[in-house]
């Protein structure tokens, strides 16, 4: 999968480009306004604070069902102890949105301070490969 460390919606400043992410190969569009996208947002929480993240990111995984351009916002474990968002959404204008949310704000609020490490957002350009199961 191709893909880039965009701005963090979720918050008001942007995250840091990773250094070892590459431009997308001449094969692979980078995606405009109007193409979907599929977006994965990891936290780490510390560990006296999972379970309180874990629920404020529930309510926001809820909330943001009935956003414009949501087409999936899918709350996930790791053996590890962290939480990982998959989103899909129509357009990358509609994700950038997304982060102006009331429940977003809420989020940034409720998980202060609460994490080990900063939250970490990954873009991802859709590449079709096969049939429909190669495209989320």
């Amino acid at each position: 999968m191709t893909g880039d460390h965009g701005p963090d919606p979720h918050t008001a400043r942007s995250t840091q480009e990773s250094a070892s992410v590459s431009p997308p190969s001449p094969s692979v569009a980078s995606p405009s306004a109007a193409t979907p996208l599929v977006a994965i947002a990891r936290f780490t929480p510390l560990p006296e604070a999972y379970d309180r993240v874990f629920a404020a990111l529930e309510r926001v995984t809820i909330a943001t069902h009935d956003e414009p351009g949501c087409m999936l916002l899918a709350l996930h474990t790791t053996p590890n102890g962290q939480l990982i968002q998959i989103g899909k959404w129509e357009s990358l204008d509609l994700w950038t949105a997304h982060g102006d949310a009331q429940s977003v704000q809420n989020l940034n609020r409720e998980i202060e301070g609460l994490l080990a490490v900063p939250r970490e957002i990954i873009r991802l350009s859709p590449v079709a490969v096969g049939d429909a199961r190669g495209l989320l």
